[in-house]
């Protein structure tokens, strides 16, 4: 099989898509770098031997895929690319009209248009995922606790979409601001939910040490809580102490997913591979094959629809999860 050409947009976050790409060379073949031409984004194409492109016309016609990491200052040129034929995976978050105009834009031609939401297909909380596809065959979930940061709310929303089929009915309506935190009450899957996102209050760069948290997720039934602790891991079930009473020999906890002493450079690791994944979903779409259920145009508007009004409703306690517009990308 010929490899894929793949075209990089963004130098920056685009980086892990390059190295995504060089994991696979029977797969994918780098095609060059699209961006705005700063100090970095040459530095770059210069580290990886990559043909440097400032304007998404310049790029050549054999492209077979785009990765976009530009933020929302790049729709543009996402925009050319679909309008051009070649398909494209996005990087999150963005804005409810953006996916439904790069949806229509990709369904009136031969590209395909994938939004990558990226938490869901790191290992921890693919086991977060499955635990609660499993759990619903038996009872519906009581209660939702979500706390992010800024960065990180819109693919904790596209995880829970995962877990638990859909986001709707999905509200939110009262914050609170916080020193550290806001809190937001609401329903998830038609579930109470809070919801707590640590704002970075100014441009803070993924995985800054500013950040408290990055993701954890506590979904209750029943019959227990199962958490997920951070993108990391662990994974961890509590049963419900007064069922498990009645049942001397039950564990009160269990790992789910455990994998002590993951490093830093471990994590990324598993988040290069969460991506290598979203660009071999792209690659079967265009191939002819389904389209993975995360990346459904009905599931795409739904979590971009959650996203927003997670945003509106902190914006009543004075702020709101990292605009896209102003999402510090350097191209």
């Amino acid at each position: 099989m010929t490899p894929l050409r793949v075209l990089v947009c963004g130098g920056n976050y685009g980086r892990n898509y390059i190295l995504a790409a060089l994991r696979r060379p029977r797969q994918y073949c780098l095609a060059g770098l699209l961006c705005r031409g700063s100090a970095l984004s040459r530095e770059v194409a210069r580290r990886y031997g990559l043909r440097l492109f400032l304007t998404p016309d310049e790029a050549p016609d054999d492209i077979g895929m785009a990765c976009a990491a530009m933020g929302a200052s790049g729709n543009e040129a996402v925009l050319r690319l679909l309008g051009r034929g070649i398909s494209v995976l996005c990087e999150h978050p963005q804005r409810l009209e953006f996916v439904k105009t790069a949806l229509d834009l990709a369904e009136r031609g031969p590209a395909r248009f994938h939004l990558n939401g990226h938490f869901a297909k790191i290992k921890p909380v693919r086991a977060l995922v499955a635990f609660c596809r499993r759990r619903q065959q038996e009872e519906r979930p009581a209660f939702v606790d979500l706390t992010v940061n800024d960065r990180s709310a819109y693919g904790a929303l596209d995880t829970l979409a995962s877990a638990f089929g859909t986001l709707r009915p999905f509200a939110f309506e009262r914050a609170a601001p916080g020193p550290l935190f806001d809190t937001i009450s609401g329903e998830v899957a038609g579930t109470p939910a809070m919801v707590r996102v640590q704002r970075g209050g100014r441009a803070l760069p993924d995985v800054s040490p500013g950040y408290l948290v990055d993701v954890r997720i506590a979904v209750g039934y029943a019959s227990g809580v199962v958490s997920l602790l951070s993108l990391a891991g662990p994974v961890v079930w509590n049963a419900n102490y007064g069922r498990a009473s009645a049942h001397a020999g039950e564990p009160l906890y269990r790992p789910i997913h455990l994998r002590s002493g993951m490093s830093a450079a471990g994590l990324q690791w598993h988040r290069t591979a969460a991506n290598l994944h979203s660009m071999d979903a792209l690659a079967r779409h265009m191939r002819g094959g389904p389209a993975r259920e995360d990346q459904r145009p009905e599931r795409m508007v739904e979590v971009a629809a959650a996203f927003e009004a997670l945003a509106e409703a902190l914006r009543t306690a004075g702020g709101s999860p990292r605009d896209p517009d102003v999402r510090p990308m350097q191209r």
